[in-house]
């Protein structure tokens, strides 16, 4: 019995020196994913607001290319406006301004190659184009999503749907779904 206690007392201090040895371990991979405004948050948490399954994200709807607060901008950023070809009213920027890892800017261009009006349709038929449209239009909306989307606020209005479409259950903006589709 003597040696059994003296055999559990070892146990017991080689597990807590083990556990003890490995927490620096632990939190730095906790650590790891947090943001960096996470990092330096005092008290320390274990847990990160990355774990969430949904965020709010901070968007810009901006007019035109000059109306970029420039403070904010980071060489990505800067690189995409330098290569921009077409800078001019058909150009509709949405800079995404939240944390790091939602960060960016999306330029959607509604003019034609030649410089005309968009021309994104000429390959559909109007039947085909019809049917779509009333599929759309007889589509019905559950009401817990009618009471998360509030259309009045066009910057609130996109960041729940990002949100929506990115981090529910099933999202439809899914990385990899993205690549293999």
């Amino acid at each position: 019995m003597r040696r059994f206690l003296k055999t559990l007392i070892i146990y017991i201090l080689v597990a807590s020196g083990a556990i003890l040895m490995l927490m620096p371990f632990a939190w730095m991979v906790a650590t790891s994913f947090k943001l960096p405004s996470e990092v330096e948050e005092w008290p320390p948490k274990w847990t990160s607001k990355n774990f969430l399954s949904e965020r709010n994200v901070k968007v810009k709807v901006v007019e035109k290319v000059g109306g970029i607060d420039w403070r904010s901008l980071s060489i990505r950023e800067a690189m995409a406006f330098v290569t921009l070809k077409k800078k001019g009213r058909n150009v509709l920027s949405l800079l995404i301004d939240d944390d790091p890892v939602r960060r960016g800017t999306l330029f959607i261009d509604f003019s034609s190659p030649n410089g005309g009006n968009p021309d994104y349709a000429t390959r559909i038929d109007e039947e085909s184009f019809q049917e779509f449209k009333k599929s759309l239009q007889n589509y019905k909306i559950s009401s817990d999503l009618k009471k998360i989307f509030e259309e009045d606020d066009p910057p609130v209005f996109f960041s729940e749907i990002f949100s929506f479409y990115r981090s529910s259950k099933k999202p439809f903006l899914d990385r990899i779904d993205l690549v293999d589709r």
